[in-house]
């Protein structure tokens, strides 16, 4: 929550709004949260995972998404 109230554009992205490459899936707004909390510095994948995980409008609980998704999210967050 303090990285909401902190960071105006990383709380756009959970909100589902302001990401800037087209994609409107809730899958993208995950790896946006993803490349935005890296961006801010935060590197412990539980952390990055239980965000997403908790995302209220995410892929994970609109989807059913998986773990497998969650950790998949965040390597191709990594490597991009």
């Amino acid at each position: 929550r303090e990285l909401l109230n902190k960071d105006a554009e990383l709380k756009s992205l959970w909100q589902g709004a302001g990401k800037n490459i087209g994609d409107t899936t809730r899958s993208g707004y995950d790896f946006g949260i993803v490349k935005r909390l890296l961006y801010l510095g935060r590197r412990d994948i539980d952390e990055i995972a239980t965000i997403l995980a908790l995302r209220p409008n995410g892929a994970v609980r609109e989807g059913g998404r998986s773990d497998n998704y969650i950790l998949r999210t965040i390597a191709n967050a990594l490597i991009k």
